[in-house]
């Protein structure tokens, strides 16, 4: 029996690069239709298909790897669930993008807003001294004599 086909039937040698896993070309129509009727298919077809892209879109905004992998997630989520609001005026691929840029700039947004709150800028805020002398009235003798007066 030749070599090669002992080795076909045991699959490809120990180290060698695993086969690449090419999915067959999707017709978007199609997968759309499908998508509507909530075939479950179609929603894995959805994510193995745009996944990477709109991942790398958002890492490209929110310059963060686990918010990026929560706003894509959220994208695919609302995009499956308002699949009967997309009307095909452009491909699946620029409503996808539009939605998840939109979903990074208000994170983004609000990210901002949290930072501000909580933000207090050097300009407001006093100066403390190197050395502070211990005769200063907020010393913490004096603040406990305070207290007990």
């Amino acid at each position: 029996m030749p070599r090669d086909s002992k080795e076909s039937k045991k699959g490809p040698a120990p180290g060698s690069p695993p086969e690449q896993r090419t999915a067959p070309p999707v017709d978007e129509e199609n997968l759309i239709r499908r998508l509507k009727q909530g075939q479950q298919w179609s929603c894995n077809v959805l994510v193995d298909l745009y996944q990477e892209r709109l991942l790398k879109l958002a890492r490209g905004i929110t310059l963060d790897n686990e918010e990026s992998r929560e706003i894509v997630q959220d994208v695919f989520f609302t995009a499956i669930k308002k699949i009967d609001t997309f009307r095909g005026e452009s491909g699946l691929w620029a409503w996808l993008r539009k939605m998840t840029v939109n979903a990074c700039l208000n994170w983004k947004h609000k990210w901002k807003r949290r930072f501000r709150w909580h933000h207090i800028p050097i300009e407001t805020q006093t100066i403390i001294p190197a050395q502070r002398s211990e005769t200063q009235k907020d010393t913490p003798e004096t603040l406990l004599q305070k207290k007990q007066e």
